[in-house]
């Protein structure tokens, strides 16, 4: 906010106090946003349903303080408005009930919607939105029970003096404006260095069963979190979990969470949890991973994950399930090398859905857990739209498999519009794979893409999209395309339809 803007603002309500009787500025100023600008640009907000005003202090309470007035309002409701609320709301908070709960302020000046996802989103609805206003005039609204400072001293209403000369009196106006323009725009630099700590930040070693529960979301990673081993951290349905860019874990890609013990959110179809980088604007890359290690579990249900370098990264773990997931944008969806269920989950957006590999190690498992026949099942999921620049971008990625003791089952997936549905990269043994009764096609370069030498290929009771097995050669790129070198597909008998998910 400009000097001129606080000086203009300053000057009306100055003017504005002598024609308005002290009981009805609370109502004139009903559901603003008021910026005390005699003071260090403290912020408070009026609550149109009492007229009082609530002290916004830090921006992680100014974020509590908006959450805990909304109002609740439908999904249906909510999407009728298109982004403009009826004037009868202008000045409230309202939250989208069925929609984790996430809040929006509305405007009371265009009955516009602001989103308050995040500490930082508050503050800036709040330094966006804010009104400059006088101790004079702040002192006429009550102040809401347990929402005041004792650290602020409201100047008591009383009649201004006139002015000896109404010039130099405006000169001395602007000047102490200038001022305190200074020391509010103090406060908002220490204000936005808090954002990076405040709220519910988390960092360091979960090293006793924790709980991670909806009244204290979101929950902040601002550095590497460990879930130290026969230690348990649950997430309660509707949590959100944002991890911040930094340097965290270079083999990662970033900030991380490293899970030696056991990691259990289940959420539902209606309070879903999520993962996602803090950036509202966030791409791949973003933060690093969840890498289970050390016989670590993972347990996910109704799950969202966005932004890594990985979403979930299962090297030596125990066992990983996730279930009715959306695994999204991200550089790789789900890298395993470990017993694993995933079943109901879309997988979509990332550059490799999906990597099985055998010979992947992480710098951070000890080697004490040992599990030297294990299991991955993918069944009844969706891969959809994983591409990438590149020719090893693809749906589902096999990789350096070399063992028959570690097995993969594939089967009722539908593996569609990727670079490559199935891409088979340094193995040699495939004896421990089965893809079979899966819907792979329409894939950009081809349905199966086998970059590695090795024995026949089985990929037998597949629907490819054709029924012509001239056409379903064209999307193989296998032993026949490259001087027959590479393993060679074997994709009969296929299916004749598509198969019922």
């Amino acid at each position: 906010m400009t000097k001129k803007i606080f000086f203009l603002t300053f000057i009306f309500l100055f003017a504005f106090i002598g024609s308005v009787q002290a009981e009805t500025l609370a109502s004139v100023l009903s559901g603003k946003i008021l910026l005390q600008v005699e003071a260090n640009g403290e912020a408070w907000y009026v609550n149109p349903e009492n007229n009082e005003r609530y002290f916004l202090n830090r921006p992680a309470d100014a974020f509590q303080i908006m959450r805990d007035l909304g109002l609740g309002v439908s999904n249906e409701n909510f999407d009728a408005w298109q982004g403009t609320a009826p004037a009868r709301l202008g000045g409230k908070i309202i939250l989208k009930v069925e929609d984790l709960g996430k809040a929006y302020y509305i405007s009371p000046d265009d009955n516009e919607l602001h989103y308050l996802g995040r500490p930082a989103d508050a503050f800036d609805v709040m330094r966006g939105e804010g009104l400059g206003v006088t101790n004079l005039s702040l002192g006429t609204i009550t102040v809401a029970e347990g929402y005041d400072v004792e650290a602020i001293e409201v100047t008591p209403p009383t009649a201004p003096e006139a002015p000896a000369d109404e010039e130099e009196d405006e000169n001395v106006e602007e000047g102490d404006v200038e001022e305190e323009e200074g020391s509010s725009e103090e406060s908002e630099e220490e204000i936005e260095e808090e954002v990076l700590v405040s709220g519910t930040s988390v960092s360091g070693e979960i090293s006793e069963n924790t709980t991670w529960t909806l009244a204290n979301s979101p929950y902040l990673i601002i550095d590497t979190l460990k879930i130290i081993e026969n230690k348990k951290l649950t997430i309660e349905p509707g949590v959100a979990v944002e991890i911040y860019s930094g340097e965290g874990i270079a083999d990662l890609g970033g900030i991380s969470i490293i899970v030696s013990g056991t990691l259990e959110a289940q959420g539902t179809a209606e309070n879903r949890i999520n993962f996602a980088g803090n950036d509202s604007e966030s791409g791949q890359e973003d933060w690093g991973a969840i890498e289970v290690i050390n016989g670590g579990k993972l347990k996910f249900d109704y799950v969202d994950i966005e932004n890594a370098s990985t979403a979930v990264y299962g090297v030596n773990a125990s066992n990983i399930e996730i279930l009715n997931s959306v695994i999204k944008n991200n550089l790789n969806g789900v890298y395993l090398n470990c017993s694993a269920t995933l079943e109901h989950n879309l997988i979509e957006d990332n550059n490799i859905g999906v990597v099985m590999a055998n010979n992947t190690v992480s710098a951070r498992d000890t080697g004490d857990y040992k599990n030297f026949n294990w299991l991955a099942r993918f069944y009844y999921n969706t891969v959809t739209n994983n591409t990438g620049e590149d020719t090893v971008s693809s749906g589902i990625k096999f990789f350096d498999i070399k063992t028959s003791s570690y097995r993969f089952e594939l089967g009722y997936n539908e593996i569609k519009n990727n670079t490559n549905g199935l891409l088979y990269k340094d193995t040699s043994i495939y004896s421990g794979i089965k893809v079979e009764y899966n819907n792979i096609f329409d894939n950009v370069n081809y349905a199966v893409y086998v970059d590695t030498v090795g024995s026949d290929l089985a990929l037998e009771a597949n629907w490819w999209g054709d029924a012509v097995s001239s056409n379903i050669d064209e999307m193989i790129f296998d032993y026949y395309d490259v001087a027959y070198d590479l393993a060679q597909v074997d994709y009969r008998p296929f299916k004749l339809a598509p198969i019922d998910l």
